[in-house]
């Protein structure tokens, strides 16, 4: 009977970048031994690279949602910090008001950040009840940015003003058939009295799926 050798050599594995247990971009070199972890090497920059060179050819305001992938956990923080340089540079003076309220929104993105985290590391150790209290209290805090900055509502008045069409003007509750007269009736005026262009205008409004 022949008994296989013991081998002695570490080895390497690469954990992540993109790995379930890594909760984000980060690459891990590890050496082991057995199950023993003997070094880690940590490989960073898959989430944002680049983001200097990409600064060159935006505006301050093309560049801020560069800026909230930077963390991705607290995004205000990253923002604050893209606004206070160039207010800085150009001795802009920002209102009492608007620093108050841009202290309260990073303290409240603070926690949330926080909370994202101790809920996933709860759920780690096998504290999975936890997990889903913390983030119904992360919700919350949510619910209070949506309220601040109205993201995500696009109401009719301003959905004609941008000149959204389909799905995304119906949904901000404009009627389907109010839709193809708004768009009609601008057309009609631009195009004159040509009754060929007028024709098949009117065909393809109201053969395209609305």
């Amino acid at each position: 009977m022949t008994v296989s050798a013991t081998r002695k050599d570490l080895m390497i594995v690469n954990m992540g970048p993109h790995h379930p247990s890594m909760h984000g971009v980060l690459r891990l070199i590890l050496t082991l031994d057995g199950e023993d972890v003997i070094d880690c090497e940590p490989i960073l920059g898959y989430l944002h690279r680049g983001m200097e060179k990409i600064a060159e050819n935006r505006t301050i305001i093309q560049y801020l949602p560069y800026v909230t992938r930077w963390d991705y956990l607290a995004t205000m923080f990253t923002e604050a910090i893209t606004v206070n340089g160039p207010e800085q540079l150009g001795n802009i003076q920002v209102p009492k008001r608007a620093s108050y309220i841009r202290v309260i929104m990073l303290e409240l993105s603070r926690i949330a950040s926080h909370l994202l985290w101790l809920g996933p590391f709860m759920a780690d150790i096998g504290a999975q009840t936890p997990f889903f209290y913390i983030f119904r209290e992360r919700e919350l805090l949510y619910d209070l940015f949506e309220a601040a900055t109205g993201v995500g509502i696009i109401d009719g008045e301003e959905a004609i003003n941008w000149g959204l069409s389909g799905p995304m003007l119906r949904a901000s509750g404009i009627n389907g058939i109010f839709v193809k007269l708004i768009i009609m009736s601008v057309t009609m005026n631009s195009i004159g009295k040509s009754n060929g262009k007028r024709r098949r205008l009117i065909s393809s409004l109201f053969s395209a799926n609305w």
